[in-house]
């Protein structure tokens, strides 16, 4: 996604139809999908990868054209979602918080169990994946929960860092950036210092720091940083799964948009 498209979004988010955004992303993403742009080509070889490992896991015969027809069809939607993050991303300054609340639909046990424990004054950590808009797991932690300190990747880009920086804070969310010497110790002491939700992204870390686990079939690196705080600090540690829903009656009305949080 070019920096400059994203720049020019964010500063016309306000003045732009969401829906005319939306639909011209959905555009970019069938091109890039149709196309093999980008990263569609490493997308598709990892979703080949997966498929097939579930199907031998359930002993079934893998029927190659069968897997394509499902490989392009989930890479299709996987670049539709990624897409729309970035618009969502871009554009998440111009949302009321009314329309940001509408937009977000927990469901789980861990709901609970988060919110008892800012109001006994413990903080938590969340590990999340890159899916759907994880930037709305965030928002709903400080709207409904406590505040929200969190890791962003330092990009290349510094006038696009400092936007979705920007962005973030407006929302009341604290920004840590990547690459700071010192970050695991701001982090243990926002967790310690006040009560506080920490989310971070942990489904890959290909840096030297990552852990290996077994997945799918194979050895992959993860982020070692939510669960090394929650050992080493003592805080409950939640998982969370995000994925989009179509919105009804008044949330649809209000929020337009919606990614159910799972906990």
């Amino acid at each position: 996604m070019p920096d400059r498209l994203l720049l020019d979004v964010a500063r016309s988010a306000d003045r732009i139809p969401e829906a005319v955004l939306r639909g011209f992303f959905v555009c970019a993403a069938d091109i890039a999908w149709t196309f093999r742009m980008g990263g569609v080509r490493q997308l598709e070889r990892n979703l080949t990868h997966v498929f097939a490992s579930e199907m031998r896991q359930a002993h079934e015969l893998i029927d190659n054209r069968k897997l394509r027809r499902r490989v392009r069809r989930c890479s299709r939607q996987g670049m539709r979602s990624y897409f729309a993050y970035f618009c969502e991303a871009m554009t998440g300054g111009a949302r009321s918080e009314q329309q940001l609340r509408a937009r977000i639909r927990g469901m789980g046990g861990g709901f609970d169990s988060i919110a008892d424990n800012a109001r006994q004054g413990t903080s938590s950590l969340i590990a999340m994946g890159h899916q759907g808009n994880w930037d709305y797991a965030g928002y709903w932690a400080q709207f409904e929960v406590a505040p929200v300190v969190t890791v962003a990747e330092r990009l290349a880009n510094a006038e696009l860092l400092r936007t979705f920086v920007e962005i973030r804070e407006r929302l009341g969310m604290r920004i840590l950036l990547t690459g700071q010497h010192d970050l695991t110790d701001r982090l243990r002491n926002a967790l310690q210092d006040s009560t506080v939700v920490v989310p971070l992204l942990a489904d890959r870390d290909l840096s030297r720091h990552g852990i290996f686990v077994h997945a799918f079939d194979s050895t992959i690196r993860v982020a070692r940083g939510p669960a090394a705080l929650a050992y080493d600090t003592g805080n409950p540690l939640y998982v969370v799964n995000l994925y989009r829903e179509k919105l009804s009656g008044q949330r649809k009305k209000t929020g337009r948009r919606s990614i159910r949080v799972c906990m």
